[in-house]
């Protein structure tokens, strides 16, 4: 999930250095504090204080709070051993230092290049090559590994530090019990049950600014109905053709959309 956030992040800002783009984070300085302080954030990305280049509690991406806050997250289906970074795919098999397969030994530091694992099945594992970073160039995030320390955590803590970020990697021993790391819980619908059988719904989202030419709006979910599929992708053509009048057709088909001046959905 974590190098799934990572190439989220990467697509949409086309930038290793969350801290700068997002805000510092971190925390206190001192010790951990209480969750719930984005939940009044009127948009899914960004930070509760004043200013980006502040420290503390307060950042947030994609609505999920605090990856480089508070404390790190620990880092469940991988191990770091003498054979380099090992991934376990099957949950039920995780293990903090067996079971796993190896794709390649990373660098320790301050990143400056990476590669992406060629082994089947794992290519979606990236991790670095080189180590000639900076907390202001490259990756920007510190990635650390020993092979004495098999268990990794991943973004930061309340300890203010310009090595932490979503990208930062760090490392401990499998019997270490500390404040500074957490994990973050999620529920999953039981296999079989009605929960786990019906369709997804249409859900609430939280409050949004308002976009300069863009409308508030819900997030559909797979509800199968074609008539909101419709009013999307016609909402889709209004965007791209520049009219602010909707379209009085409603397409239940594929549609293609032109760049004519007007407003319509052609099947």
């Amino acid at each position: 999930m974590r190098m799934t956030i990572w190439m989220l992040y990467l697509v949409e800002f086309a930038d290793w250095n969350s801290q700068k783009t997002i805000g510092k984070g971190c925390g206190n300085n001192s010790a951990t504090e209480n969750m719930g302080y984005t939940d009044s954030m009127p948009y899914h990305t960004g930070t509760t204080l004043a200013s980006r280049d502040s420290y503390g509690l307060g950042t947030q991406y994609r609505y999920i709070e605090g990856l480089w806050d508070n404390v790190y997250d620990w880092g469940d289906g991988c191990y770091y051993n003498s054979n380099g970074l090992n991934i376990i795919n099957t949950p039920s098999s995780f293990s903090d230092n067996s079971g796993g397969t190896a794709v390649g030994v990373p660098s320790s530091g301050w990143p400056s290049a990476f590669t992406v694992a060629t082994v089947a099945g794992l290519e979606w594992v990236i991790y670095p090559t080189a180590s000639g970073g900076s907390e202001t160039t490259y990756s920007a995030d510190g990635w650390y590994f020993n092979a004495s320390y098999p268990c990794l955590f991943f973004g930061g803590y309340y300890y203010q530090g310009g090595g932490h970020g979503l990208f930062c990697v760090s490392c401990t021993y499998a019997s270490n019990s500390s404040a500074n790391v957490g994990c973050r819980l999620q529920k999953l619908p039981l296999t079989g049950s009605a929960e786990g059988t019906q369709p997804l719904r249409i859900l609430p989202r939280r409050p949004r600014k308002r976009l300069t030419g863009f409308q508030p709006h819900r997030r559909l979910e797979n509800t199968g109905d074609d008539r909101a599929r419709s009013r999307c992708l016609c909402f889709l053509v209004r965007r791209i053709t520049g009219t602010s009048m909707l379209p009085t057709r409603v397409c239940t088909s594929a549609v293609t959309i032109t760049r004519t001046g007007t407003t319509g959905c052609s099947t």
